[in-house]
């Protein structure tokens, strides 16, 4: 393989669909140079493992976290083998609804992509998961994260009619409105 399939393949793991858009979250976050070696991070709504991979491979020790059953899925523990990164990644039931107060003050970071607008939490639901993931940081964590948004009248019209479940999508009013609440830094 050469290197720009390898690079295509590694952001098709890590992002799992859409990569040309969703992929730009990963560009921002390197754009800003954190160094995520030897941090604690957890990925809610993990899923499949692609973003717990990203900061594997990056140097940080994860928890990858989700309430789809069964988890992990055998497709994220195979990814994470597939980059030797078994070894800095462990896997845990959790609810961002719910999260057990052992969690709590645990992690450097907190990190997911596409969850907030998830049915699963649910608009009035939203307020309680952003101050569970406040609850999981350490002083002075960060949440690294990236969410559908409202788009154009036509991207709009087919999301309603091409999508068989319900999503909120935000405006970038409502995600400051979310975060300003529990965040010194939006």
């Amino acid at each position: 393989e050469n290197f720009a399939s390898q690079c295509k393949q590694q952001a098709n793991d890590i992002i799992e669909w859409d990569t040309v858009n969703w992929f730009k979250f990963i560009k921002v976050i390197e754009k800003n140079n954190f160094d995520f070696n030897g941090k604690k991070v957890l990925e809610v709504g993990g899923r499949h493992g692609g973003l717990s991979l990203y900061y594997a491979m990056n140097g940080a020790e994860v928890l990858c976290s989700d309430v789809c059953s069964p988890f992990p899925t055998e497709k994220a523990i195979t990814l994470h083998k597939k980059y030797n990164v078994q070894d800095k990644i462990q896997y845990a039931d959790i609810d961002v609804l719910d999260v057990p107060e052992r969690y709590y003050g645990n992690f450097d970071i907190v990190t997911f992509k596409s969850v907030l607008g998830s049915g699963f939490i649910g608009d009035a639901n939203e307020p309680r998961a952003v101050e569970n993931i406040k609850k999981c940081l350490k002083p002075k964590g960060y949440v690294i994260f990236a969410e559908n948004m409202v788009a154009s009248l036509l991207h709009s019209f087919c999301r309603k009619h091409a999508r068989k479940y319900r999503w909120n999508y935000h405006t970038e009013e409502s995600i400051f409105s979310l975060f300003n609440a529990n965040f010194s830094l939006v």
